[in-house]
């Protein structure tokens, strides 16, 4: 236990804190992990059949579309305001949060127009919740697949196990 004035730390809160960051990076890493492995036209159909209406799964493609896109306009929004003199490291921290409207307010612009440029394809292609929609893609389970799939519900299955058996739980004491 480290006590500095109010705050005390102790061992359950190292323990607790560990455990959630962990957690924490498993996500992250399973969801880099899918969208790393996955063609996004492959994870859209993977929705659908698995009954998520086909507007929904597109707006989820859409997402997954639109965050490294999101990025790159970033980066170059980013050097062009370098190229401009804009120092973002320089001075104390409310100095560097006053400097970063000349990179939010040009990146909801680009945001904004590609959100329409957007709308208007789709309106062009006939989008809509009563549009018939033919892909081009068919998935089909192959040997691999259902090797992967047995491996991840023995994975999950171990993972129950061990929680049942009370492995893997932080138990927090507030004294």
């Amino acid at each position: 236990m480290i006590a500095m004035g109010t705050l005390t730390l102790t061992n359950e809160a190292v323990r607790y804190g560990v455990a959630m960051g962990l957690r924490l990076d498993v996500m992250l890493l399973g969801g880099i992990l899918l969208l790393s492995t996955t063609r996004i036209e492959e994870f859209t159909l993977a929705l659908q059949r698995l009954g998520l209406p086909g507007p929904m799964a597109f707006a989820l493609s859409l997402a997954f579309r639109w965050v490294p896109s999101l990025i790159g306009a970033a980066g170059l929004i980013v050097q062009a305001q370098r190229a401009r003199g804009l120092d973002l490291g320089a001075g104390h921290a409310l100095g560097r949060i006053r400097r970063y409207p000349p990179l939010v307010v040009p990146l909801i612009g680009h945001t904004l127009r590609q959100t329409r440029l957007l709308a208007m394809a789709l309106e062009s292609k006939g989008f809509g919740p009563g549009a018939e929609r033919h892909g081009f893609l068919e998935l089909r389970m192959r040997l691999a697949d259902y090797g992967t799939l047995a491996v991840m519900v023995a994975l999950v299955g171990l993972c129950i196990w061990l929680r049942v058996a009370g492995y893997g739980t932080v138990e927090v004491r507030f004294s």
